[in-house]
């Protein structure tokens, strides 16, 4: 359960429940504490080298594992791993990567950088992360196209902070966004209508957003339409939602150890959603929108989900679209398409926008265009359309399609289909491996999850008949007597053992790298309470003068030595507050 970020009182409560009551389990909740405070203490200061090992004894029985480590003053200081279907996944969707440095942590206050690969570091510096990229790009052998990484998690509190009474209007919002997401707008209508907001809202002497402004060559996306891909992530939206995933399962106090586990364990859930959703794109055919044949073709390579935004752009260029003119020239045609855009005034109620097409709306920013020249290359069989929606997103726009219906074409040019957004890119088998506990055997390990599989089936069936159910029984202690039988005991008191086969780990003779030490990172908190005035009243008067000589801030009462020399001269004086 602790793969699943469940603590022990709630894994007590679900596994009571799944063997049918209290006395079925074994153990009190307290049990269930002791055992992780057991198994967290069998991990103590060998944390770091056992996951070096770890990870070691994976690279050397595992296919196509990458595995590198550094280690500074003997202490552990980054980590990175990335095994085959994590490759297999670069090679096929690794032009544009998201690097997210989350400032979650765990026990060792180590950074966590989820992607294609896992990445642990214990600095954020410049170093630490030109170490990760260089072992990233050695684990994947090619560079992506385009990297998107968040701004400095200073300056997001900053935003929040500063900012939040505009933030928080609902119509600010939704012009900023506009104007920042809008594929369609070139450099020049992004200045126009950053001017333009600003002024609207009498922001023109905000210090953030001017500080935004002059870093718009970095996140704007009309400063970088001409990057393959670039619109497929608005900043690092996709890889906030997968760290989101990742912390179901991770908590602070995490080991290293047990982070690998989980990570893993999440890793295992997102590939069989990914085979859940390749089962259905195989299995359900979509609803056509459009009479045209190339629509039903398109069905039939895109995944589901990319699917349904080709398909859309093809609707659209069906109601939305129509072809007013065309000229040839050196075997080139240049066709210009009108497309109806719907403007909306600034004062519109947002429930009345219909969701699907609020892209289309341009919420009075000024766009000059609403023309755009498609040109059609017959020698070298290329569409070209200055929108730059193929180049930006990986499939064709709705004016290149209005185009080919010109042409009468039926299906889309190869060139045209990218492999990413194919159907059963990444094979089957690669979705389905599992190293989580096991590195040395994958066969051993599916064999055992087919047998547990086969007799939860066989139970589950046979519940409601008892006389069958008690066969079953008996069938089962006989196979069970007969593969025993030259089997030693399993020692249940020896609790190192059954720790050693749950973490998939072994007791490192030498302990050559230690634990990191604690770390303070950026967004990780100064672990310091604000402190009330009573509290720093009382501080000060722990520091207060001896109420004998009323000079000593360093001495009490008791030892006052002035007091002592008096008593000596036999000088008494009454102690301040004592009553006789």
């Amino acid at each position: 359960m602790s793969t699943q970020n469940i603590g022990a009182t709630i894994a007590h409560r679900m596994y009571t429940s799944i063997l049918g009551g209290y006395n079925f389990v074994g153990g009190l909740i307290d049990d269930f504490k002791n055992y992780m405070r057991d198994l967290n203490f069998f991990i103590g200061g060998n944390d770091a080298q056992m996951l070096v090992d770890k990870l070691n004894n994976r690279k050397g029985n595992v296919k196509n594992f990458s595995f590198e480590y550094r280690v500074e003053n003997k202490q552990l200081n980054a980590l990175f791993w990335a095994d085959e279907t994590s490759k297999i996944n670069y090679k096929e969707f690794g032009d544009v990567v998201s690097f997210d440095a989350t400032f979650r942590t765990n026990k060792l206050q180590m950074i966590r950088c989820v992607t294609f690969g896992v990445g642990l570091l214990s600095r954020e510096d410049t170093d630490s992360y030109i170490w990760l990229l260089k072992y990233f790009i050695k684990a994947f052998g090619k560079q992506p196209l385009l990297v998107l990484s968040d701004q400095d998690p200073a300056m997001k509190k900053a935003i929040e902070t500063v900012s939040l009474n505009i933030v928080n209007n609902p119509e600010f919002r939704k012009k900023f966004n506009f104007l920042i997401w809008n594929s369609r707008l070139e450099v020049d209508d992004f200045e126009v209508g950053w001017k333009s907001l600003l002024n609207e809202y009498k922001l023109t002497d905000n210090k953030l957003l001017d500080c935004m402004h002059g870093l718009r060559h970095f996140w704007i996306p009309a400063f970088f339409k001409h990057v393959p891909l670039s619109g497929l992530m608005q900043t690092t939206s996709r890889s906030e939602s997968e760290n989101s995933a990742f912390h179901q399962n991770t908590h602070y106090g995490s080991t290293v150890v047990h982070f690998m586990i989980s990570f893993e364990a999440a890793m295992e859930k997102q590939r069989f959603t990914q085979s859940s959703f390749d089962f259905k794109t195989n299995n359900k055919h979509p609803t056509m929108r459009t009479p045209f044949e190339i629509e039903r073709n398109a069905s039939m390579f895109y995944t589901r989900t990319v699917f349904r935004q080709v398909q859309n752009e093809m609707y659209l260029s069906m109601v939305s679209c129509t072809q007013i003119s065309i000229s040839t020239f050196d075997n080139v045609d240049e066709c210009l398409v009108k497309e109806f855009i719907h403007y909306i005034p600034s004062n519109a109620n947002a429930s009345q926008l219909d969701p699907k097409v609020e892209n289309d709306y341009q919420w009075d920013i000024p766009i000059r265009e609403s023309t755009y020249k498609v040109t059609n290359n017959k020698s070298a069989q290329t569409f070209t359309c200055h929108c730059m929606k193929f180049e930006q997103f990986g499939f064709l726009c709705r004016h290149i399609f209005t185009v080919m219906k010109t042409y009468n074409i039926k299906e889309i040019p190869s060139k045209y289909l990218l492999r990413r957004w194919q159907k059963d890119i990444i094979p089957t088998e690669l979705m389905k491996k599992c190293f989580r506990y096991v590195d040395s055997d994958e066969n051993t390990q599916r064999v055992a999850l087919d047998i547990f599989s086969t007799i939860d089936n066989c139970v589950s069936s046979l519940n409601n008949n008892h006389t069958k159910l008690k066969e079953y029984l008996d069938e089962i202690k006989q196979l069970e007597a007969k593969f025993l039988s030259n089997f030693t005991t399993h020692d249940k008191g020896n609790k190192n053992k059954e720790f050693k086969k749950t973490l998939g780990v072994t007791i490192p003779t030498s302990v050559d790298i230690q634990n990191p030490g604690e770390i303070r990172n950026k967004g990780s908190g100064t672990k310091k309470r604000v402190k009330s005035s009573r509290e720093v009243a009382t501080e000060k008067s722990k520091g207060s003068r001896c109420s004998y000589c009323r000079n000593g801030n360093d001495h009490d009462w008791q030892n006052c030595p002035v007091r002592k020399e008096d008593e000596k001269n036999n000088i008494f004086k009454e102690r301040p507050g004592k009553k006789n």
